[in-house]
């Protein structure tokens, strides 16, 4: 049975190298026994240089451990869908503490989904603005030849 979990949201850091990620629980899985959180997550690729992700996480308590779904349709069906409409906004705040902890001189975007040629979601665009109002300068959005977008962002 899921369970929502409502505001207020406490967020949390964690480092699993290569990985920096700050989360906050969403839903509780009690028939699972699992905690279900909207995550960021940033991997240091060297030189100033960091892959930003976002992605739901799940920490299952019977196997002491957890595991992310980066993938929009695989994320959806594990989350309580009254929180559905809080998950960009939480994944945001996720971010900009990152960012405000390890301030990365270069972000990298790319997405997990392989997406129709031409269609940049309003998602992805809704985090680009984010980025930018967070004083990242955006570079060119390009569509890679296996249909995955990405991008990048420079401080200053």
């Amino acid at each position: 049975m899921l369970e929502a979990c409502l505001p207020p949201y406490e967020f949390r850091l964690l480092e699993e190298p290569p990985y920096v990620i700050c989360l906050t629980d969403i839903t509780m899985d009690f028939e699972q026994e699992q905690v279900i959180s909207a995550a960021a997550a940033l991997k240091h690729q060297g030189g100033g240089r960091y892959e930003l992700l976002h992605g739901i996480h799940v920490y299952d308590a019977v196997l002491d451990r957890g595991w992310m779904h980066y993938r929009r349709d695989e994320a959806r069906g594990v989350y309580h869908p009254d929180v559905k409409h809080h998950v960009l906004d939480l994944l945001h705040e996720c971010t900009r503490i990152l960012l405000d902890r390890y301030r990365p001189a270069v972000v990298v975007c790319r997405t997990e989904e392989q997406l129709p040629l031409g269609e940049f979601p309003l998602r992805f665009r809704k985090t680009v603005d984010f980025l930018t109002k967070l004083g990242y300068r955006a570079g060119p959005i390009l569509q890679d030849i296996d249909r995955r977008w990405s991008w990048e962002h420079r401080t200053g």
